[in-house]
């Protein structure tokens, strides 16, 4: 099993904000519901302005929605770091993917593997730091393009495209 491509990424804060990041707020579903609930609301502030009209359910409810998205992004963030510093210490946790013609190997700073054959890859997504790779159980396999040791992000992204592999 050769390895073709080879990945070191730091799970830190930074990691943590970029994933919560896509997952609440970049995802298109979210921008989606984001948008409408904005659209809502200003709706809400066109009728008070209007008719003088007070909706609470229109006034109340969108920055409900996206003040808990946010609360969100911010808790979930602190659990991860939480959590990790609770099983790795004081050490920032960090992974190594191997990547092979059959399948992305990930082990773990404590000593937890993961392996992930191309056929079990539900999406991949990649940003301006990251590659997110989902398996059909949704585990997210995490990749830093300023982490390739062993070949380039550019070049794996073209191997993912070779397999199949639908990548957003």
């Amino acid at each position: 099993m050769e390895t073709l491509f080879e990945c070191r990424t730091v799970h830190d804060k930074a990691w943590a904000k970029e994933l919560y990041g896509f997952m609440y707020f970049k995802r298109t579903a979210m921008v989606v519901i984001h948008i409408v609930f904005t659209l809502y609301f200003l709706y809400g502030v066109y009728d008070l302005l209007k008719w003088g009209e007070v909706s609470l359910f229109l006034l109340i409810l969108p920055p409900l929605f996206i003040g808990l998205a946010v609360f969100r992004y911010f808790h979930s963030i602190k659990l991860t770091l939480k959590r990790q510093k609770e099983m790795c210490g004081e050490k920032v946790p960090e992974s190594v993917s191997a990547v092979t013609e059959e399948a992305v190997v990930q082990k773990a700073s404590n000593g937890a593997e993961l392996v992930l054959h191309y056929v079990d890859v539900k999406k991949v997504i990649h940003t301006k730091a990251y590659f997110y790779i989902w398996s059909k159980t949704n585990v997210i396999y995490t990749l830093a393009k300023d982490g390739f040791t062993v070949g380039s992000p550019e070049d794996f992204l073209a191997f993912l495209k070779q397999k199949g592999i639908k990548v957003k």
